[in-house]
């Protein structure tokens, strides 16, 4: 059953990435007793200037090896991962030399040691050899292998921080020997199972075929990082690093709904590639949609209205943080939607569409943070962010529905997200007891019920 194997990989890739993010979800506690806030602001600075660089040690290859790499034969594999990782080891080699040539001039622009710029170059230059690695896993469903890599990922890094920074007290230099040697051990876990496709020789066709699918993406990709990093840079130039650490712990809570978007973004992409050209597939599509909100929407109501009471013994002195739960777990609920439309463009190769649409909602985010933040602090930001995955998604869906048309029952998803806001509303106003008992059997009630209403007409699919 196709759905079936969706939701089995979904499941996989989704703890995966659950476990990788919850080194950081796992050490905030750490950070925020051990480290001053100020340290801990520029901490959560530099892991989004990482993310932002991180691009270029990548050039957006991830989903065009996906979809040259997973319908290949094993002669063809064997070209297509040598070549990427060929290109990747090249230009990594050359990012991090020219940036440890020049990281005390950076350090100084950040606002940091020149150690921990070049500490970051070089777990950037691990982790893109890494990625072919990784892909090919996916690629080939061996979702148990790479779940185990992702656990050796989050064993090392969370032992490292607990010796470096917290046992040994090496503050912000600890944090990034920890993740450089945690990088480092998955590189060497995870090559033995890539060691049949590699071979001494990189395909300049192949390369040519990657970069054309992969290059028009990289825009995208810095557009994103662009939401992503703006609020960072802007709280700290407008609020300073203490509000920007408040910030991040609540973005943080927030992100935990980002486990499940890519836990659907891991599985979906090799999903939709293999069977896009199935009668059926728009209509599994639909129902895949229906699905993903009205999950998604248990999942923000659990992580909203618990906030205020984890953080008093999460992050002691970051209550505050809070309000900026519900908001982000928003914006990042409505990036998934994006994650779904993207069936046409990849399917068809108009990736070209995209950087007009991403570029435009990191404008947007960018304008917004410098019009709300000086107004009404670290919560515009939340709202700025918000608003930029809305543009993105709602754009991308006008641009992209005639390239493969899906049937997306809209009617009962904005059923599914007004019961999902109703039950905040009335939940927020009940006591403890009776709020949890509104969230766990109100909103599961309606949701199904909604489900089933659209299934009555589609009960083929289901037992597809």
């Amino acid at each position: 059953m196709k759905l079936r194997s969706l939701v089995r990989h979904m499941s996989v890739y989704g703890v995966s990435d659950a476990v990788n993010r919850a080194t950081g979800f796992f050490l905030i506690p750490l950070y925020t007793r051990v480290l001053p806030k100020e340290d801990y602001g520029s901490l959560a600075l530099l892991y989004s200037v990482l993310a932002f660089a991180g691009v270029l040690y990548t050039w957006g290859i991830s989903g065009a090896f996906l979809r040259d790499f997973t319908p290949a034969e094993e002669g063809e594999r064997r070209e297509v991962f040598s070549t990427t990782l060929g290109f990747l080891g090249g230009c990594g080699l050359l990012l991090s030399g020219a940036i440890w040539a020049f990281r005390g001039r950076i350090g100084a622009l950040l606002g940091v040691g020149k150690g921990l710029v070049g500490l970051g170059a070089s777990i950037l230059f691990l982790d893109s050899l890494t990625l072919p690695f990784l892909l090919s896993l996916r690629a080939r469903g061996r979702s148990g292998i790479y779940l185990g890599l992702t656990g050796v990922r989050f064993s090392s890094s969370l032992a490292g921080n607990l010796l470096l920074v917290g046992f040994m007290k090496r503050g912000l230099q600890g944090v990034f020997e920890a993740n450089l040697a945690a990088s480092g051990l998955v590189l060497l876990c995870s090559f033995p199972f890539g060691l049949p496709y590699i071979r001494p020789k990189l395909v300049l066709w192949r390369l040519k075929g990657l970069l054309s699918f992969g290059l028009p993406y990289v825009p995208t990709i810095l557009a994103d990082r662009v939401i992503f990093l703006s609020d960072r840079a802007l709280l700290k130039l407008l609020a300073g690093l203490k509000v920007l650490a408040v910030y991040n712990v609540g973005y943080r809570l927030g992100m935990v709904v980002l486990f499940y978007v890519r836990a659907l973004e891991a599985a979906w992409v090799p999903f939709f590639l293999s069977t896009f050209r199935e009668r059926e597939a728009p209509e599994l599509y639909s129902r895949v949609f229906l699905y993903y909100v009205a999950a998604g929407g248990f999942l923000w109501l659990c992580i909203s209205l618990g906030a205020h009471l984890v953080l008093p013994w999460y992050a002691p002195g970051y209550e505050d943080a809070s309000s900026v739960v519900p908001v982000v777990a928003s914006a990042y609920l409505v990036y998934g939607l994006y994650v779904q439309f993207l069936v046409g463009v990849y399917t068809e190769r108009r990736t070209r569409l995209l950087p007009p649409i991403v570029g435009a909602s990191a404008g947007l985010n960018l304008g917004l943070n410098f019009l709300l933040i000086p107004r009404i602090g670290m919560i515009g930001a939340a709202w700025a962010t918000l608003a930029a995955y809305s543009a993105m998604a709602l754009t991308l869906f006008l641009r992209a529905r005639k390239l493969y048309p899906v049937p997306y029952d809209f009617l009962r998803v904005g059923g599914l997200a007004s019961a999902a806001g109703g039950t905040f509303l009335l939940a927020s106003l009940l006591p403890s007891v009776l709020r949890w008992g509104v969230v766990l059997v109100g909103y599961p009630v309606l949701a199904f019920g909604l489900i089933r209403l659209s299934s009555r007409d589609k009960k083929p699919l289901l037992r597809k």
